[in-house]
């Protein structure tokens, strides 16, 4: 059940990443990259790719309200969490 509910949270936070270029409320983008953030740090003890790389996802996510990210870069991250929160629904 859990997992379950990991996985939605990663969709959401990969649909907040993709809308940055539109308006997207500064709070849902510190929810967001807060999430991922403290996901991964908790599941780091591990040290597992996929708990660093959500450590950067959030600071990805983060980094969107100062800085222009690159397309590129947000593309791939919002895949990455996508795909990771499809997976875990499945």
């Amino acid at each position: 059940m859990i997992v379950k509910l990991l996985g939605i949270l990663d969709i959401f936070s990969a649909l907040v990443l993709l809308s940055t270029y539109f308006f997207t409320p500064t709070i849902l983008i510190w929810i967001a990259g807060a999430y991922l953030i403290i996901k991964g740090a908790i599941f780091l003890v591990s040290w597992t790719i996929v708990s660093i790389l959500d450590v950067i996802a959030g600071i990805i996510l983060l980094s969107t309200l100062t800085f222009q990210i690159p397309t590129v870069l947000l593309i791939l991250t919002s895949f990455f969490l996508l795909q990771k929160g499809v997976i875990s629904l499945l």
